[in-house]
């Protein structure tokens, strides 16, 4: 029976955006486990939210580089009673590259690796940190061509009850001590940090 309930749940999923797929993963753990699908975040990172452009040497947009970004309230972390930092959001952020593709003339990109970040967390529409660091978490993934998508999750407190975050992630081609090009940067255009309408 769970199994039928699924299959309809994921059939509405998919005919959704993904502001609404987001709020749907809000509901309980097992409608977050449906509404975190990959496949279905690739489709939205395509069609919704241009947070996979890369920007090579000349400026001009590619789509070889996957980075989903989500998020989510957690009650549990959150104090109500203090006067700053009240409200705690978690969030996740996924890389990968997807296809190889030419990035001089002659040559072809099947690999690179992070090697700084740069975020921009406003608490309603005020800029609260404009943060510019190496790595995220102290690792510095590589990432290849069709290979495993690296995950990493961190959290963010905020004194009012919704917010966002956005930036982008500076790649070099190859490795950090043997990079094969210019470096380049993969924007991630701006997610909410939201309390949900319920908590369950």
């Amino acid at each position: 029976m769970e199994d039928l309930q699924d299959a309809i749940l994921q059939s509405i999923i998919v005919k959704t955006d993904a502001k609404c797929t987001a709020k749907f993963g809000c509901v309980s753990q097992r409608w977050y486990s449906l509404a975190s699908d990959d496949h279905l975040w690739c489709r939205f990172c395509a069609q919704d939210f241009n947070i996979s452009s890369r920007l090579d040497p000349t400026g001009s947009p590619c789509s070889s580089y996957k980075v989903r970004a989500s998020a989510v309230f957690v009650p549990e972390e959150s104090d109500l009673q203090e006067s700053d930092d009240k409200y705690y959001f978690f969030y996740s952020i996924r890389m990968c590259l997807v296809r190889q593709e030419k990035i001089s003339e002659g040559a072809m990109l099947s690999s690179c690796q992070l090697s700084r970040r740069h975020w921009v967390i406003r608490a309603n529409d005020t800029i609260i940190a404009d943060i510019h660091g190496d790595a995220v978490i102290g690792k510095y993934p590589y990432l290849k061509e069709g290979g495993d998508v690296f995950v990493y999750q961190s959290c963010c407190p905020l004194s009012t009850s919704s917010g966002s975050i956005e930036g982008d992630f500076t790649f070099v081609p190859g490795r950090l001590d043997k990079p094969d090009g210019p470096e380049f940067s993969v924007r991630v255009a701006p997610f909410l940090l939201q309390i949900p309408q319920y908590i369950f």
